[in-house]
């Protein structure tokens, strides 16, 4: 995983010009997993059933729930992901790919990341993107929490935890994804413990959103996904700002950090199994 990169958004060119118009739309999470039946998005591109995975596991003695299985199911049972029931399914998601450079030239991109959309906007400062966005989110909503990192990709056949926001399997590796995750919030009025004033709790809402920051054209463009594909449509090569700094205290540097921090701290109140099937 390079450190250098370019954030990208890749839709249909009527979105781009939206997004360009400074218009930020934010599903939920829940339309993309598992949660949502009633769900518009049903291509194998964008919905994974396994979004919102706490642990992966090879075997369902593991599991403990599932322990009293019989042993005949048990035996055709390749794998068991919990998937978490909370908080992390009402979050709005805002999801890039991350274009890599090697040596300052980009390395191409897999042609299968056509098929979200005609057109490609290419965030040339996304720090400056960050800092209006949170200024919007900050104007509109009174308590919120933001998160933000890439996708670590894992391999289902696998014991262990997982990062129930920022993990998915390798399938989806061709994506390269950078994930903005943003919830509104309400203090807490049934918290019983230390410090009450700043008890604050997720809003379990899941209507989709728009943030409005402004027109970003000077610090963001278009090119058709075939010129992405190819590379030719990386331009301004000597303008381009790659997000990661090292500095902690810039927008995407200190998001990371924090949402790493906050993450390590997240415990799921409630999964369910999902186990996956050897086919004959």
């Amino acid at each position: 995983m390079s450190e250098s990169f370019l954030p990208c958004k890749i839709v249909d060119r009527q979105w781009a010009e939206k997004l360009l118009d400074g218009e930020v739309f934010m599903r939920a999470l829940s339309e993309f997993g598992c949660w949502e039946a009633s769900s518009d998005i049903n291509d194998q591109n964008r919905k994974d059933i396994m979004e919102g995975a706490v642990a992966s596991y090879e075997n369902p003695n593991d599991v403990d729930c599932l322990k009293g299985l019989d042993p005949s199911f048990k035996n055709i049972i390749g794998n068991v992901t919990l998937i978490d029931q909370g908080d992390l399914q009402y979050f709005k998601v805002f999801c890039l790919y991350c274009l890599e450079f090697e040596h300052n030239r980009p390395v191409l991109p897999d042609s299968r990341v056509e098929k979200f959309g005609n057109t490609v906007v290419i965030f040339r400062d996304f720090n400056s993107f960050l800092l209006r966005l949170l200024k919007a989110i900050e104007s509109q909503y009174l308590e919120h929490v933001e998160l933000l990192d890439r996708i670590n990709y894992y391999d289902i056949n696998t014991n262990r935890r997982l990062n129930p926001l920022f993990e998915k399997t390798t399938k989806y590796a061709f994506q390269k994804e950078l994930r903005f995750a943003f919830c509104p919030a309400e203090k807490n009025k049934f918290y019983i413990g230390p410090d009450p004033d700043n008890a604050y709790r997720i809003i379990w809402n899941k209507d989709r959103v728009t943030v409005n920051i402004g027109n970003i054209r000077d610090i963001a463009y278009s090119v058709p996904i075939g010129n992405f594909l190819d590379g030719t449509g990386i331009v301004m090569i000597g303008k381009n700002y790659f997000p990661l700094s090292g500095n902690l205290s810039a927008p995407y540097d200190y998001l990371v950090s924090k949402t790493r921090e906050e993450m390590k701290k997240y415990k799921p109140n409630m999964v369910i199994p999902m186990v996956t099937i050897f086919g004959k």
